[in-house]
Formats: C-alpha cells, structure tokens, sequence
C-alpha cells in the first residue's frame, strides 16, 4: 500500500467524520501481498473499510479469493476480468467468474463486484 494510500486512509476520516463511508482498496497477488497490506491496515488502525481487488492476470483459483477473505473479513471483493487486449470478455467469464468462486462466496458471504478491464489498466464496465 503507498505511503499516500496511507495518509488518505488516516486523515480523511478524523476530517470529514465519515469514517464508516471511507473505503481503502488495495491489489492482491499473494501470500506477501496480503501480510504487507495487513500489517499496513493494522498500523493505521480503524475508521475505514477495507476491499481488496483481484485480477486474473495473477490469481487464478478461487481458493485465493477464500483466503483473503479469511485475512481480511471484506464484505465484498473487486474481481478484474482481464481482456489481455481482446474487445470481449472471455466466455467463460475466466477464472474468478467460475462455479467455484460463487460457492466461495456464498460460503464467505462475500459480495464480489466485478469490472473487466485492458491489459493498459483502464477500467471498463
């Protein structure tokens, strides 16, 4: 998490006293990427939500998805769809739009909001 993820995450509730409205996203690929935003999260203490996002580009089984919730108790996760430059999503829906990721989150009581985005980064639908 960027030391200006940070200071946002900090001041902006004690200023605006909306601290239950103020919601910190951060990307997730790994075991590392988790320990590190924790750690982050804990340092700055409460007065946010916190929603993870995950990317197909790097996590391809839902099981990671069921560990994050574990770590972090979100009540949702983004879920990027990665079109690596086609004009349409995959089929299927990929891999974090499976059978299995809805059983993860129905078990979780995880709401997933999904995007799709281009390989450049630009969000879409």
């Amino acid at each position: 998490m960027s030391r200006a993820t940070q200071e946002v995450a900090v001041t902006m509730p004690s200023r605006s006293r909306m601290a239950e409205q103020v919601i910190v996203k951060e990307n997730l690929w790994n075991q590392q990427r988790i320990d590190t935003v924790k750690a982050t999260l804990d340092a700055i203490g409460g007065g946010f939500q916190f929603m993870p996002i995950i990317a197909d580009d790097a996590v391809h089984d839902a099981a990671f998805a069921e560990h994050v919730g574990k770590a972090f108790a979100p009540g949702a996760i983004e879920l990027i769809n990665w079109r690596a430059g086609a004009q349409t999503l995959t089929e299927n829906g990929g891999p974090l739009f499976s059978a299995r990721m809805r059983a993860v989150s129905v078990r979780g009581g995880l709401a997933a909001i999904g995007g799709s985005g281009r390989r450049a980064g630009t969000m879409t639908g």
